[in-house]
């Protein structure tokens, strides 16, 4: 890591960028709408895609976990080669537009395709169809995700734009998180029909193509409130072994992506089984609809409350903090008995209001893009999100492989579980994201940006000086 010094700030009290946010409330909000769009045809309906494939088709939990495990990791290992193409794409959109705009309608497409099973009765053909619709899925949300997400590093210039983007982006991605959690099994059981049940092939279908349509829809109204500003300095094609060789030298951004993948992991990954403790483990079956939605209506006011704290105290502590108290909300649950609905819920928003960690991870990627260019003379944004995207489809791999674990313990869908299932499913959901939210706190103190020095380095590349001089020595 480097200290103030090694990257030529002499005087932080000096910098005075990203004390108020420039970039207009209409780009922040468009942005932002992306990520309710990432939202609800992929993130928010996976949380379900588990009991999707359980109850609804009849595919074992272990066979389950290792699909989305399977699929996750091949779209995460895919996110490198859509950031490296994009961000060496020239058109009159952009670099990174255009990819949200063509690529849209084939991810709802597919989305809506994931929750279908045309074989019923034939197990085989529906894991077969499930790896087939489920994979390309994801390679397709990764031609969308990984250029949306690298628009946050060239729409704004000062970390406060970058926080606030990334604040708002997190702010309606919990209101997606919200609404897929508050409605999506009341819609599975309104579009079920006759099937008698509230869990149903047809209902999950006719719910993720309503949600695919909004996300289409929505994904257009981002790409026509972005702007792409900032500019690398180097105007050449920059060659891919350089670009490949400024990403591998950049520390902090390798922190920011182990970083992303601990704290997406401590947050994401009980809410891939947190249905089954509702369901099985609280016997809360009813209540289900309102209580799955507690974290993400806790983060969305955390992260609107709370992020705006990162200009005092910076993004790292304010990391550490949160993570601090989701590690101690966490271990709690552990331990309370999961009847126990009130003290259940209170400990579940405090879990949740501490989830402003995830847009500061999100924030700090293109503090350390702005710091690799300034090192190299590379501005490499493609590579860089597609790094940090990759990190974090490992974290909801984990999340949505949890389901893997609960039936390594023992769990069997649509009757009473054993003791031991359901102690798994409580180290699942509850002490597992606790150990590694532990450890995300003690790679953060390895993190040595400060937004000062952030803004700094900002400065120093909007004049040219430093990172022209590196380019032209190459060259």
């Amino acid at each position: 890591m480097s200290s103030s010094a090694e990257i030529g700030i002499a005087d932080q009290d000096k910098v005075t960028m990203g004390s108020k946010p420039r970039l207009p409330l209409s780009s922040r909000v468009g942005y932002g709408l992306g990520d309710l769009a990432c939202v609800l045809v992929f993130t928010g309906m996976s949380s379900y895609l588990a009991l999707f494939y359980t109850d609804a088709v009849g595919i074992s939990a272990s066979v389950a976990g290792l699909i989305i495990l399977g699929a996750r990791l091949l779209d995460g290992i895919f996110d490198a080669a859509v950031g490296a193409v994009s961000e060496r794409t020239r058109s009159r959109w952009g670099r990174f537009r255009p990819w949200i705009m063509f690529g849209a309608l084939p991810l709802g497409v597919f989305a809506a395709l994931t929750f279908t099973a045309p074989f019923p009765g034939d197990t085989a053909a529906a894991v077969i169809w499930a790896v087939v619709t489920y994979g390309v899925c994801g390679l397709v949300y990764s031609i969308v995700n990984v250029p949306y997400a690298a628009l946050s590093g060239v729409m704004a210039e000062t970390p406060a734009d970058r926080v606030s983007m990334n604040s708002m982006r997190f702010a309606l991605g919990s209101i997606g998180l919200v609404a897929t959690s508050v409605v999506t099994l009341p819609l599975v059981g309104a579009f079920g029909g006759s099937s008698g049940t509230p869990i149903s092939i047809q209902g999950f279908t006719f719910t993720a193509a309503m949600f695919a349509v909004i996300a289409v829809i929505l994904f257009f109204v981002t790409y026509r409130t972005s702007r792409e500003t900032v500019k690398p300095v180097r105007t050449d094609r920059v060659p891919f072994k350089e670009t490949l060789s400024a990403i591998f030298t950049n520390g902090p951004l390798f922190l920011v992506a182990v970083l992303t993948i601990l704290g997406g992991v401590a947050f994401y990954s009980r809410l891939g089984v947190i249905v089954y403790y509702y369901i099985y483990s609280a016997n809360a079956a009813p209540l289900v609809p309102l209580l799955i939605p507690l974290s993400p209506v806790a983060a969305l006011v955390g992260s609107l409350v709370f992020s705006r704290f990162a200009r005092r105290i910076g993004k790292r502590n304010l990391f550490i903090i949160g993570m601090a108290v989701q590690v101690v909300a966490l271990t709690a649950l552990f331990f309370v008995d999961p009847a126990n609905l009130g003290v259940v819920i209170v400990l579940t928003v405090v879990h949740g209001l501490s989830g402003f960690t995830i847009p500061l991870t999100y924030s700090m990627v293109a503090d350390a893009a702005d710091y690799g260019e300034y090192k190299s003379g590379v501005r490499a944004d493609g590579i860089s999100f597609a790094l940090v995207s990759i990190a974090q489809k490992l974290a909801f791999a984990v999340g949505g492989a949890s389901v893997l674990l609960i039936g390594i313990f023992g769990y069997q869908p649509n009757v009473q579980q054993t003791s031991e299932a359901l102690q798994g499913i409580n180290f699942v959901v509850n002490l597992f994201p606790a150990i590694i939210g532990l450890i995300a706190i003690l790679t953060a103190l390895a993190y040595r940006i400060t937004d000062a020095q952030a803004a700094q380095i900002r400065t120093d590349l909007n004049t040219g000086t430093i990172a022209v001089a590196k380019a032209t020595r190459r060259g």
